[in-house]
């Protein structure tokens, strides 16, 4: 009767994640995989979509389910979004003076940069570059637009956005991926009645 009872349980937990058991069977925790995106994008990987297809199932055939997202900007994003502006800086004046790459590199890093040593290779110059490039709006910006991609996903599919609880943005170690992570949110206590 206790494994009938888990399988039930764990069944469809398993479309989206995995059941944690301790050493007595019982379950310590449930981990739900996350939805993950192109760096520096609100596009989900082919990984991504399947993830959110399967959250769609999971959340279509378990009405009492509520999940907590919480959008993650890892620092491949932050790269892949400095990426952009730092070329064409380096584009602009080596059309402008007519110089090579590497030589509006170094004048980009001289313009912005005026009292700090060149450093010493092309390289260098391009990462000193890109280390002081963005602003902290574009990264809220970037986890708002991958938190609005995935309720688009479940309102496309007719699952109550109020299902989805958005935790705050968190933003991830240096080796993290782009994602939304998911778990699940702690059930709301009945009011008791005086």
């Amino acid at each position: 009767m206790r494994n009938a009872t888990l399988k039930v349980i764990t069944a469809p937990v398993s479309w989206i994640g995995r059941v944690r058991f301790d050493a007595d069977s019982r379950i310590e925790r449930i981990e739900v995989d996350p939805i993950q995106f192109e760096p520096g994008t609100a596009t989900p990987t082919a990984e991504g979509q399947q993830q959110l297809t399967r959250l769609v199932a999971f959340l279509d055939q378990t009405p009492e389910a509520r999940l907590m997202a919480t959008p993650v900007v890892s620092s491949r994003d932050v790269a892949a979004m400095k990426q952009p502006a730092v070329d064409a800086a380096i584009d602009r004046v080596a059309r402008d003076a007519r110089l090579s790459p590497d030589e509006a590199a170094a004048r980009v890093f001289q313009e912005r940069f005026p009292h700090p040593p060149l450093p010493a290779t092309p390289d260098a110059i391009r990462a000193a570059l890109l280390e002081g490039e963005m602003s902290s709006d574009a990264v809220s910006s970037l986890a708002a637009k991958r938190m609005e991609s995935v309720r688009a996903t479940l309102k496309k599919a007719s699952i109550d956005g109020s299902r989805l609880t958005e935790a705050k943005q968190v933003e991830s170690a240096e080796d993290g991926r782009p994602q939304v992570k998911l778990d699940f949110a702690e059930p709301e206590s009945p009011r008791r009645r005086s």
